[in-house]
């Protein structure tokens, strides 16, 4: 174990070597069939897929694309024709769509309330 698996995590954890250019060769072998996998899976897998349907974090990214914010509520997601849809209810604020940034020293933020809602978001 330690000649066979010490000897690779010792190969690839140091630093480049010209000598020994190990990753050009998995880039040849590769062919480029691993990034259109991994960009797949990242489209299909939300950010915060291991945490509770109430937690802000979740909430935010299930209201990324919307001009309604709801931090706090539920957020359960859902796969529909290879797309994740969010369905959310919880309380936020609503804010400018589309998102630009407003002029700097403005002081000026053009944010309702939103005291309860419901939205369900995604690409369709």
């Amino acid at each position: 174990m330690r000649e066979r698996v010490g000897a690779k995590v010792s190969r690839y954890l140091r630093p480049p070597d010209a000598n020994d250019k190990w990753w050009e060769k998995l880039i040849s072998s590769d062919a480029g069939r691993v990034d259109p996998r991994l960009d797949e899976a990242a489209r299909r897998t939300p950010i915060t897929v291991n945490q509770c349907a109430q937690s802000p974090l979740k909430n935010l990214e299930a209201s990324k694309d919307s001009p309604l914010a709801l931090p706090f509520g539920v957020a359960i997601p859902t796969v529909i024709r290879s797309n994740i849809v969010w369905f959310q209810i919880g309380v936020g604020v609503t804010r400018p769509f589309p998102f630009t940034p407003t002029p700097s020293g403005s002081g000026a933020l053009d944010r309702g309330g939103a005291p309860v809602a419901a939205q369900i978001t995604g690409t369709f």
